[in-house]
């Protein structure tokens, strides 16, 4: 639960980022966007592949401030070329599949430094994920997104139980079954939508208490 931490960061510096949002020119908006991303994503690396943690902490506030930035600067901006960020993206998500996979298999244990939020790829597989779907939106798509999204935070906080249930032995033992006997890819998909949906489901009756409403 991370975030939650990181969110109130966040929201403390939204001020900031709205004075300079409001009086920054477009380059310079993008400049700070590429800077601070660039040193989150080297700080990041060298931290993940080589134990050495750099001595700054920027990249933890503008690192993932820069998300905020970069939502901002692609929701106001015209982007040109959205095909080639579209295919970075699709590369940025293969670069995170096969270089986890060798970084891993050199270190003979899990690393997922390029599943990291400031890593390399990460921001430029989530900007075009965002610009995609700017440039494709929809009624349909706008009306799904806008009715989940009142149960956003209620999802968040409940969906750890859900992965844990359905991961846990004690399901195993009641149900003969667990998601962990499944193939890795159909344990993973099975696990996203059985999770996303009971988490749904749950944070809907959780906003129709009268004292945990305003939580979910």
């Amino acid at each position: 639960m991370w975030y939650l931490y990181a969110a109130i960061g966040l929201y403390l510096a939204l001020p900031l980022f709205r004075v300079f949002v409001r009086h920054a020119k477009r380059q310079e908006i993008l400049y700070v966007i590429l800077v601070s991303f660039g040193i989150s994503a080297v700080a990041t690396t060298v931290d993940k592949i080589y134990g050495i943690k750099a001595p700054v902490g920027f990249e933890y506030f503008l690192g993932y401030g820069s998300f905020l930035l970069l939502g901002y600067y692609m929701a106001k901006f015209e982007i040109k070329y959205s095909r080639l960020i579209y295919l970075m993206g699709a590369l940025a998500i293969f670069v995170t599949i096969i270089g986890t996979w060798y970084v891993s298999s050199l270190q003979n244990d899990l690393n997922q430094v390029f599943y990291e939020y400031l890593s390399f790829t990460t921001p430029i597989a989530a900007g075009a994920l965002f610009l995609y779907m700017k440039n494709h939106d929809s009624n349909k798509v706008s009306n799904v997104i806008a009715k989940l999204s009142k149960y956003s935070f209620g999802i968040y906080l409940i969906h750890p139980i859900f992965i844990d249930l359905l991961r846990s032995e004690e399901l195993e033992s009641l149900f003969n079954f667990s998601v962990n006997q499944l193939p890795t890819l159909l344990n993973i998909l099975l696990t996203l939508v059985l999770a996303t949906i009971f988490s749904i489901l749950i944070a809907k009756l959780l906003s129709r208490i009268p004292v945990l409403k305003k939580l979910v």
